[in-house]
């Protein structure tokens, strides 16, 4: 990755250390600021997958008072993009990927995680695969861990990856293709590693060949992990072999230390019908989220495993003090029952926690393809029901001209949240959506084109020494959509009330500016305003008049400078005032 150096930063940080007792620091800049334009792509209806997932692309969470976009575009390129609660765009910058192969992205709550990765077909111990790169909340990067081997081929391979961090420790669950076997076959399957943060120090890692006991699953087509609240991890698979079915696992130690204890139990969700190792499981693993009293998982899946019957959706609650496959509870919401092509099936449903035990379980409908279900949308309509303790659900509930995508929906202020781009609608720009008791609100970003003065201030004339007065301008911003709205926020600049003349003053909005004229002229001192109303005329007369008439007239006002102060003086005046 090109790296920049900011010499200043570089110096400070340096000097900090040198008082601390640091030795060496190895700051960089790994970002672009760009201009305020939201970047465009097309994540809609990318969390669907026919047979395995593949890695998240898009994601959103709350820092504060604003919603931060995380989104891998191209293959080099992630866009980090700052929006205000009313989904307007703050910020932008692009960071360079540093290895060619994109993991996925973790916001933790002291800093974030970019995790990349790179092909090691030659099958090489000493080459790094993957490595976890870590930033503070401006996206500074602060540094890194690294995996080398790993009986790794190609990393985050034919899946997907997700983490969660405890005291100060990473979780890090994906999957790889791993070196060759005996069979001849590079075959596949989930991992998981530990970074200790404090010093991204790789703490433990499971990449090997392993059965059920220890969480692995071959094929692992999605994985899930939460440290729940007793300290337990908890994983989620999508497996079509060892074993074949939604698979749910929780370690017998809690957590923490960045260690992994080697052994966990293992409840089968579903099993899936068919060959093992056939690909085609006829199913979709969508989530998993923790209630106080159990675990619930979220996935679509057709009864035959494979080829073009419907899937539908379902929500298994496993209680955690009976952690035990007759335990666990599954519901189907869904009753989709169609045969022919143009019938709907579930697509992969989403599961968002807004509380200890109550959620959103969301879905779009999909098409079956010709010769296999393939995901295919089949229409905008967006299908949800709530859930509650114990995995009971409501009645299902139906939006229309509403998209899903891969970015995971974030509970914000009472609201889900969620963003969705494709190059037909708003030109590939995001689209925000908010859901909640109230109903669905959508919220098309835009792109600022141009801002103009629309009404002049009410002051445009000042006197040396006067501050600037705003008071009526009014200032209106255009968008690339047609829209325009008039606007505050704006600075001004320009004004200098020392300098007679005529200037321009400048308005400066995200980058875009406008102009209106002001006139400062030189302050008028008035001589004779003897009764001090700031004005010049008769009444000034007929003050000095009465002066003159009482004897109470000043030595200052003898005007015609005859040394005494009379009607001559009174006369003059006039003549003066005009």
């Amino acid at each position: 990755m090109q790296k920049m150096v900011y010499k200043l930063t570089a110096v400070l940080t340096a000097l900090m250390l040198a008082v601390a007792g640091a030795l060496t620091v190895l700051l960089t800049a790994p970002f672009t600021v760009n201009a305020l334009s939201p970047a465009t792509s097309g994540n809609r209806g990318m969390h669907n997958y026919s047979r395995w997932a593949s890695t998240v692309k898009s994601y959103l969470y709350s820092d504060g008072d604003v919603l931060v976009r995380v989104e891998c575009i191209g293959v080099s390129n992630v866009i980090v993009e700052q929006y205000s609660k009313e989904f307007q765009l703050l910020s932008s910058q692009t960071l360079s990927l540093e290895l060619p192969v994109w993991g996925g992205f973790y916001a933790g709550e002291d800093a974030n995680y970019i995790i990349c990765g790179q092909t090691n077909e030659e099958e090489n111990n000493n080459k790094e695969v993957i490595r976890v790169v870590k930033y503070d909340k401006e996206f500074h990067r602060l540094g890194s861990a690294s995996l080398y081997g790993a009986n790794t081929t190609v990393p985050f391979e034919a899946g997907s990856l997700r983490c969660d961090e405890v005291n100060g420790t990473l979780y890090v669950r994906t999957c790889h293709e791993m070196y060759t076997s005996d069979d001849g076959l590079n075959h596949q399957a989930n991992m998981t590693f530990s970074v200790r943060e404090s010093d991204m120090k790789i703490m433990d890692a499971t990449y090997l060949v392993e059965y059920s006991g220890v969480g692995y699953a071959s094929h692992s087509f999605n994985q899930y992990i939460l440290v729940d609240e007793e300290g337990y991890l908890v994983a989620l698979d999508h497996g079509d072999a060892y074993p074949r079915g939604v698979v749910l696992n929780r370690s017998v130690y809690t957590a923490g230390n960045g260690e992994f204890d080697g052994i966990s139990d293992s409840v089968l969700v579903q099993y899936f019908p068919g060959a093992t190792g056939d690909n085609s499981t006829g199913a979709a693993v969508g989530g998993l989220a923790e209630t106080s009293s159990g675990y619930l998982a979220v996935y679509s899946a057709n009864t035959a495993g494979s080829g073009m019957a419907k899937r539908n959706v379902y929500l298994s609650y496993t209680p955690k003090d009976r952690f035990t496959g007759n335990a666990t509870v599954v519901t189907q919401i869904t009753d989709y029952t169609g045969t022919g092509y143009s019938d709907p099936s579930a697509g992969n449903p989403m599961i968002v926690p807004t509380g200890p035990d109550e959620g959103y379980i969301l879905w779009n409908d999909v098409l079956a393809g010709s010769s296999e279900w393939d995901g295919l949308p089949r229409n905008t309509d967006l299908h949800y029901v709530t859930y509650s303790s114990g995995g009971k659900v409501s009645s299902v509930q139906t939006v229309e001209d509403v998209w899903l995508s891969d970015c995971q929906p974030v509970f914000v202020d009472g609201k889900l949240v969620w963003y969705t781009t494709n190059s037909g609608v708003n030109q590939g720009a995001p689209t925000f959506y908010t859901l909640d008791e109230s109903g669905l609100t959508a919220t098309a970003v835009r792109s600022l084109t141009s801002i103009e003065v629309t009404s002049q201030p009410d002051k445009t004339v000042y006197l040396e020494g006067e501050k600037l007065d705003s008071t009526g301008l009014e200032v209106t911003a255009y968008y690339d959509n047609g829209t325009a709205e008039v606007i505050d926020g704006y600075t001004l600049s320009g004004f200098d009330s020392s300098r007679l003349g005529q200037q321009t003053v400048t308005v400066s909005y995200q980058g875009f500016t406008a102009s209106f004229s002001v006139t400062v002229e030189q302050e008028q001192v008035l001589l004779y305003d003897y009764n001090r109303d700031n004005v010049e005329d008769v009444l000034d007369v007929m003050w000095l008049a009465q002066r003159v008439v009482d004897g109470s007239a000043k030595p200052a006002q003898d005007l015609n400078q005859d040394a005494v102060v009379d009607v001559l003086d009174v006369m003059t005046l006039a003549k003066r005032i005009g």
